[in-house]
């Protein structure tokens, strides 16, 4: 079983903000929208290395990478890692994380990985 940097504790919090910053509508998630500013924060505060997991986490989870079997968090973790420069925050903002993110989690439960306590 390998265990990831990212968290339970923080992803259960990226999901409940992100919920909260978005809904149903991502248009709710204007930039002076307080949740959202809270997420920005909560996900510029995390290492780069939790940056690419949660990154590989939500392509997992959106479907990306479906075809590639028991590698496909790897080659999504490998794709996070040519992220280098990005603004990893910004570009997490702007996905359903609340939707994404549990998916993928059922995904990775599937090929042996879990998130650190």
């Amino acid at each position: 079983m390998r265990t990831l940097s990212l968290s339970a504790k923080y992803v259960g919090e990226i999901c409940a903000l992100s919920a909260t910053a978005y809904g149903d509508d991502e248009d709710t998630a204007s930039l002076n929208n307080p949740k959202r500013n809270q997420l920005y924060e909560l996900l510029s505060g995390l290492s780069a290395e939790q940056k690419q997991e949660l990154s590989a986490l939500t392509w997992l989870g959106r479907g990306d990478f479906s075809e590639e079997g028991e590698a496909e968090f790897d080659r999504a973790l490998q794709h996070a890692r040519g992220f280098n420069g990005t603004d990893t925050a910004e570009y997490l903002i702007g996905k359903p994380l609340h939707t994404y993110l549990p998916l993928g989690l059922d995904r990775l439960k599937q090929f042996g990985y879990v998130l650190s306590e």
